[in-house]
């Protein structure tokens, strides 16, 4: 196979059941939504597709092909072309080639974790081009947090095939299931084989709810990732994981507590390319961090605006930062670039939430950070495509609040937040709601949860009835997007002043008009309440 065709080989498997369509080149694919039947499908070849992943891997070792100049649009071409293409034609089917699929599936799952590696390699190599202005390089950034963020999906694709043809032990514990739900790099290793952590190790991970889905959407690039903590050195010289979350502020585990502490879908840890010295005093910095917000809570309130400038509040990642910063004497800043939400300051979500920054620390941040390297992966088997379901959902909420939607009245949403803010004031709801919280900032965040829940019920019986007719093939993630959008249809907007033309240029109406092949075409999809207003 040429090079170009084997690059296409394998971007088309496996992208074209993960990629998740935000990016511009995505959106302007053409394709025909459809559920066929197997029958219909051209079989595919793994030895090829085996091949096609470790031509990818010498081709980004290749500066004549991955270079500053061609990264970005090698990344983005590939992953453009592959959207268009459905689960079926390319699912393993007969037993000759769901043999072939077994016999390589942690190989490819340990190829694509390489390649990852090599992803951030490449991108310290090119920060220092002198060929790169700061537009030039945000481009091929955002090019390659989409690569990390479509290659996850591309080894939750290999665990759930694996798994279908033949049962993997799933883990709760982070880092302890079989095969690719557990990859590990050699160097990160004890005598057993086990994850050994170090002092400044990053913990990046994602959880299964609509929080996590929001955090991980809201930037002007998405990723699927959406929380970090870090593992510090405490006075006895003993590692724990510290990390801060909304509701208990700055927090602080045993090491094996956290790693059986709860079921998560996805966990990474990156660890410092550079000083250990340095990684050990970032350690011991954050620690003392903790221990200051155990005797002074009130400066550590959670930061929901995501201000990394402002740390008179406190989120997650904006921890980090403070530890590395103060336990280097500033020569370590993390990270090397920062998320932007130009496009998300223009909702009405993110006014409702107090949000105004235009550029922050999101987690995912760290995984283009070239000075720390990915060592280990971890995926929940029962959770993935869970998290999947939430994704489509947050990005195409997010596509209607960037286009200029808001939510419908709630006065459900809206009475309960009056009570809570009510209940705050005599001590209750302290723990759940951000010490300087304002009413519309709760009213906000309930009625982002009563919708997402309602969409996510929705969208999983349409998934459960389509599954049943497939066989149990996972969908594509365009497919999830596609069906999300018919279960729901038009219905689920209301339009003042806005065309069909215009707003299907965004989503949703365009999918009343879309195919599901007669196959699904009898699903009872059902109605579904108008949850939203034009903003004009």
């Amino acid at each position: 196979m040429s090079r170009i065709a084997v690059g296409f080989a394998i971007f088309a498997l496996f992208f074209a059941v993960s990629f998740a369509a935000t990016s511009g080149l995505s959106k302007k694919a053409s394709f025909n939504t459809t559920f066929a039947p197997d029958s219909q499908r051209k079989p595919s070849n793994f030895l090829e597709i085996a091949d096609a992943v470790s031509q990818i891997e010498q081709d980004i070792k290749n500066p004549r092909i991955f270079n500053a100049t061609t990264a970005a649009a090698y990344i983005n071409a590939l992953s453009a072309q592959a959207y268009g293409l459905g689960s079926a034609e390319f699912a393993p089917t007969g037993e000759a080639e769901q043999r072939l699929f077994l016999a390589r599936a942690d190989l490819m799952a340990r190829q694509i974790h390489n390649i990852r590696v090599l992803l951030n390699e490449r991108l310290g190599e090119f920060e220092s081009s002198s060929t790169l202005g700061d537009q030039k390089l945000k481009e091929m950034v955002d090019s390659f947090r989409r690569a990390h963020r479509d290659l996850r999906y591309v080894t939750d694709y290999i665990a759930e095939w694996h798994h279908k043809l033949r049962p993997l032990k799933n883990s709760n514990a982070f880092f302890a299931g079989e095969g690719p739900l557990k990859i590990i790099d050699p160097i990160a290793t004890n005598r057993n084989g086990e994850l050994e952590l170090k002092a400044g190790d990053l913990i990046l991970v994602r959880g299964d709810s609509h929080v996590s889905a929001t955090i991980s959407r809201i930037g002007d690039t998405v990723t699927n990732m959406s929380h970090l903590a870090m593992v510090a050195i405490d006075e006895k010289g003993e590692l724990r994981i510290v990390e801060a979350l909304m509701e208990k502020n700055i927090i602080s585990y045993g090491v094996n507590e956290f790693l059986a502490l709860e079921s998560l879908p996805r966990a990474e840890v990156y660890r410092f390319n550079g000083s250990e010295t340095d990684a050990r005093e970032a350690a011991r910095s954050l620690w003392a961090i903790f221990r200051d917000s155990q005797a002074n809570p009130e400066k550590y309130r959670f930061d929901i605006r995501m201000d990394v400038n402002d740390h008179s509040r406190v989120y997650c990642a904006e921890a980090m930062r403070m530890a590395w910063a103060h336990g280097t004497g500033g020569r370590v800043m993390i990270p090397n670039h920062l998320t932007t939400f130009s496009e998300a300051l223009k909702t009405d979500f993110a006014r409702g939430i107090q949000m105004e920054v235009s550029k922050s620390f999101a987690p995912s941040d760290i995984e283009v950070d070239s000075r720390f390297k990915l060592i280990a992966e971890h995926r929940d088997l029962d959770k993935i495509a869970s998290t999947r379901r939430y994704d489509a959902i947050a990005s195409k909420l997010f596509e209607l609040f960037k286009a200029g939607f808001t939510y419908k009245i709630d006065a459900l949403a809206s009475s309960q937040a009056t009570f809570a803010m009510f209940m705050k004031n005599f001590g209750f709801f302290r723990a759940r709601i951000p010490a300087d919280a304002k009413l519309s900032t709760v009213t906000t965040l309930l009625r982002h949860q009563r919708l997402v829940d309602s969409l996510m019920k929705k969208l999983t019986q349409a998934e459960a009835q389509v599954l049943a007719q497939n066989g149990g093939r996972p969908l594509a993630y365009r497919e999830l997007e596609s069906l999300f959008e018919r279960a729901c249809g038009t219905e689920c907007l209301k339009r003042t002043s806005v065309a069909v033309e215009a707003i299907s240029e965004n989503g949703w109406p365009k999918a009343a008009r879309t195919g599901f092949g007669s196959g699904a075409a009898g699903i009872d999809l059902g109605g579904c309440e108008a949850m939203f207003l034009r903003v004009d």
